[in-house]
């Protein structure tokens, strides 16, 4: 959720800036993009269609997140010279080091599953299961490994609440420097004379 409101807001942000220089808003040239086609269409299937996400099981959902998200990482690692490429890549590879030390999914406790969905009272046997068709795993917190990286702090604000991790923060920092569309020349003065003058 908070990478879909850092793309939102960065396009918003990007569009007012070029408008501000009187530039056409352009999104940098990226390669690979249908590795981007490759990772995401499975998770969509396995996580989120409700007619599909019942035929998988745990394990095989596991393990196509993992392999998910290092096809993200390889797309990452071959736009890496994007400045925005540097944040998105370290947010992956945060993210994927605290699913694979956890079993395959992300770790949330169990207050933060009572926090998040209030109708479960009775956190006890979920403990170490996954949490619905999601891709995150019940755990306390004394049992989390790289507690910091997990699904550990809390959204709360106009009825809008969701868990995300350390790496999800440093993913929005680059989904919105790259939806800002900036580059070099944008910014300097002559185009900013040029706006003033027309």
């Amino acid at each position: 959720m908070i990478l879909t409101y850092a793309i939102f807001v960065g396009f918003f942000v990007g569009i007012s800036i070029h408008k501000l220089f009187g530039k056409p808003y352009q999104l940098p040239k990226i390669k690979s993009i249908e590795l981007v086609f490759i990772a995401v269409l499975p998770q969509i299937v396995i996580f989120q269609l409700n007619f599909t996400r019942t035929f998988f099981s745990d394990r095989f959902a596991s393990l196509s997140l993992i392999i998910s998200q290092l096809i993200l990482v390889v797309f990452c690692f071959i736009n890496f010279k994007q400045p925005a490429f540097w944040f998105l890549t370290a947010g992956l590879i945060l993210n994927l080091i605290v699913i694979v030390t956890n079993g395959g999914f992300m770790p949330i406790s169990p207050k933060n599953v009572s926090w998040l969905i209030p109708n479960i009272t009775d956190t006890a046997g979920l403990m170490g299961k996954r949490l619905g068709f999601g891709k995150d795993i019940v755990l306390l917190e004394n049992q989390t490994k790289l507690l910091l990286l997990s699904d550990y702090f809390r959204f709360d604000f106009l009825n809008q609440k969701f868990m995300y991790s350390i790496g999800d923060v440093i993913l929005a920092i680059g989904a919105f420097w790259y939806m800002l569309g900036l580059k070099t020349e944008l910014l300097t003065m002559p185009g900013l004379m040029e706006k003033n003058n027309v």
